[in-house]
């Protein structure tokens, strides 16, 4: 699908379109119906003249690709027999949990709660 959205994201739908039948149509009844619906606005594109300015212009964010990249790379580690997180991921979130746990204890035994996360400094 990534191919198919970035080949629109240049407004390069013919061959998107051919992208689509060649490589995505045969695998269409093999989806689930959640992946199949996503694929209906994908393949929605098609439809707007400039898909920048159209309902499924989210699908060409930056944010998607982001998302994308993230999964991609956490099967690949998996299938690799790898952890899904980087290991300073995994340091890190267990860095918050120990600051976590121990504001919690200061705070019943009333000192100030002052937890580090680490959604605020990543």
């Amino acid at each position: 699908c990534q191919r198919f959205v970035e080949l629109m994201r240049y407004r390069k739908a013919d061959k998107a379109i051919k992208f689509a039948k060649e490589n995505i149509a045969s695998a269409f009844g093999t989806l689930s119906s959640e992946e199949r619906d996503h694929l209906c606005k994908v393949m929605g594109m098609v439809a707007y003249e400039d898909p920048n300015n159209s309902p499924v212009a989210y699908l060409l964010s930056d944010h998607k690709r982001q998302e994308l990249a993230i999964t991609v790379n956490a099967c690949i580690a998996e299938h690799l027999g790898k952890s899904r997180r980087s290991g300073l991921e995994r340091i890190l979130r267990q860095l918050a949990a120990t600051q976590e746990k121990i504001a919690e204890l200061n705070h019943s035994a009333g000192a100030s709660k002052s937890a580090w996360k680490v959604s605020d400094d990543i």
